[in-house]
């Protein structure tokens, strides 16, 4: 048996060496997507390192409906890749469906997205 105040003590000192994160990266797979959570102030860097892949940007309000002019004034376009993508049955497309299931994003929400073209960086702040 392990002594609660050994466990509240290696807490305590887990959460206090944690370091503030300046920046986080990810690196998203073709025809897979990332969940992000943003905050007012928070900064969106987008780019492709070859320069060829595009990326199809849902943005949801609080509420969960489609809010694209959060991230700037960019023009509005329809999801074509992604929904193209998820009308197969590839592994690939049923990987994403699933993805999109659980985050509970429907498929007219990708109405309304930002698509950022693959030589493009893109920077936006929320």
């Amino acid at each position: 048996m392990v002594n609660s105040d050994l466990i509240d003590a290696w807490q305590d000192s887990y959460v206090n060496l944690q370091s503030g994160l300046q920046t986080q990266s990810y690196r998203v797979e073709g025809q897979r997507a990332q969940l992000l959570d943003l905050f007012a102030g928070d900064r969106l860097e987008l780019s492709s390192i070859d320069g060829l892949q595009t990326a199809e940007i849902l943005v949801l309000n609080a509420a969960g409906q489609p809010s694209p002019n959060a991230l700037g004034t960019r023009p509005v376009q329809r999801a074509t890749e992604t929904l193209a993508l998820l009308e197969s049955e590839t592994a690939s497309a049923k990987a994403l469906r699933s993805q999109l299931q659980m985050w509970g994003v429907e498929a007219a929400h990708l109405d309304a997205v930002l698509v950022i073209a693959g030589g493009e960086c893109y920077r936006a702040v929320c």
